[in-house]
């Protein structure tokens, strides 16, 4: 039997102890629930982001992932359901296993086998509703892809980050609650990683990395997204790149493989049991694993 706190997940296995890591940066998948758990990273940073995937589709009620408490070695992950200001549907938190992946970055400006810069940056936010504009550390000769992650837990609860209108040296941004809250609330203020390179196929340490950002492709039906390339037992992390629908809404997943993976964009049901979604622009970062089942 696998040892309790892996998970065999479509062909590779993948848990708090499935980490490739470098000098700079270290990718890994943990099974995660409405509990918080402790992921420990096989490196020591100094200065980490914490970039997460949204969550698979094991359990299709709709959820978030959250972090809180990031050190140097660790740090802590939940999924929340929206439980708070819910109108038609509250939800209660106890969420089945999903898988999450995961990518930590020292912050700064890197540079990849292809001579690629990667941003790993950090920047501070409490606005809900009301877009506001975040300045690249680095400005590309590009669109780059650009995901972003919370880092905190200042606000408890189903709290998305959210972003569009990226150009190559800033993007829009804010913390999106649950689609119950029609006008801004106000929020203790969280801090926000990003992670942001141009679109490549490329290597790092011998191994594949794929960095892509898709047309508008995914809505509220699951839409069979394609690596362009074989990347043996990857490491997936996925979020929306856009906001073209105005609900609250994450980019789940299934299916995934060495060649591609199946994403739609969930909105959830505080308000009412609509949830249809217009297509969203997809950010992935691919990078090939080396564990197999």
């Amino acid at each position: 039997m696998w040892p309790h706190h892996l998970l065999l997940f479509f062909g590779f296995i993948v848990g708090p102890t499935a980490a490739i890591q470098s000098d700079w940066l270290e990718f890994g998948a943990a099974t995660v629930n409405g509990s918080w758990s402790t992921v420990t990273l096989q490196s020591n940073f100094s200065n980490p982001v914490v970039i997460t995937s949204d969550a698979s589709f094991n359990d299709p009620i709709a959820v978030t992932p959250r972090i809180r408490n990031v050190t140097n070695t660790s740090f802590e992950i939940s999924l929340q359901e929206p439980t708070r200001g819910c109108i038609r549907v509250c939800y209660d938190d106890i969420h089945g296993d999903e898988l999450v992946h995961y990518v930590v970055v020292e912050q700064g400006v890197w540079t990849l086998d292809d001579g690629q810069t990667v941003i790993a940056a950090q920047t501070w936010s409490s606005n809900s509703l009301i877009y506001e504009d975040i300045t690249l550390s680095h400005t590309f000769s590009a669109v780059p892809m650009i995901i972003p992650s919370i880092q905190t837990n200042a606000n408890p609860g189903y709290l998305s980050p959210r972003m569009k209108s990226a150009t190559s040296s800033s993007f829009r941004f804010l913390l999106d609650p649950p689609e119950t809250y029609t006008l801004p609330i106000p929020l203790a203020l969280e801090t926000v990683g990003y992670l942001a390179i141009l679109p490549t196929s490329t290597t790092y340490g011998g191994k594949a990395l794929k960095a892509m950002t898709t047309d508008r492709c995914c809505n509220q039906n699951f839409h069979r997204i394609d690596f362009g390339a074989s990347i043996p037992f990857p490491f997936l992390i996925v979020k929306q790149f856009t906001a073209y629908g105005a609900d609250s809404a994450t980019a789940r997943w299934r299916n995934l493989d060495s060649t591609g993976v199946d994403v739609k964009a969930q909105e959830e049901k505080s308000r009412d049991d609509e949830v249809a979604h217009t297509k969203e622009e997809i950010s992935l970062l691919i990078y090939q694993g080396a564990t197999q089942a």
